[in-house]
């Protein structure tokens, strides 16, 4: 079999899937299922590891109706929504990222921030502070995003980011219970 591509990260990504053929699927790194999800719809053969590479195809999935629902912004978008002033334009979400006050999630290795995690004048949301900081750092940030995507029993059927504005203290004990109580 011969594959050309004029796109090295896409002969980078062909020559990674097609080793996780010759090995066994479940074996592979977190880092390298990470890749994977990010990649376009998989093609790998079905022979090997098949309930993993059915978890990678429902999170690719999920992302991209995610990215399809919800608007994401960079970190050039961030800085004016925030209204910033400052002349490093990426300096407003990484140090709101650091201080633990924003998420972002990695998209073809570019940190995006999802937009509902600032209200109308452009502050980032206490609730998603408040939310991020009892997620702790070991929830990813498509963990996260996905989360407040998703419908909750708990929230009557809403999804977290329906209630940002009107009730963000089910939305924290939401989290809380999600963290006692996986779903």
């Amino acid at each position: 079999m011969r594959i050309t591509s004029e796109e090295p990260q896409v002969l980078d990504t062909v020559r990674t899937i097609l080793s996780l053929v010759d090995r066994r699927i479940n074996d592979i790194s977190e880092e390298t299922m990470e890749r994977l999800i990010n990649v376009a719809p998989l093609t790998l053969p079905e022979s090997h590891g098949q309930a993993r590479l059915a978890q990678v195809r429902r999170n690719h999935q999920a992302r991209q109706a995610f990215l399809d629902g919800y608007d994401v912004l960079d970190g050039r978008q961030v800085h004016e929504v925030t209204g910033n002033r400052a002349s490093n334009i990426h300096a407003t979400a990484t140090r709101l990222r650091k201080q633990g006050r924003i998420f972002s999630v990695e998209i073809n290795g570019e940190l995006y921030y999802p937009g509902f995690q600032f209200d109308s004048n452009g502050r980032p949301r206490d609730v998603v502070r408040e939310v991020l900081s009892i997620g702790g750092e070991e929830v990813s940030g498509w963990s996260m995003a996905l989360w407040f995507a998703s419908r909750h029993g708990y929230l009557g059927g809403y999804r977290p980011v329906e209630l940002l504005d009107t009730d963000p203290e089910r939305v924290t004990t939401a989290m809380k219970r999600d963290l006692l109580h996986p779903r």
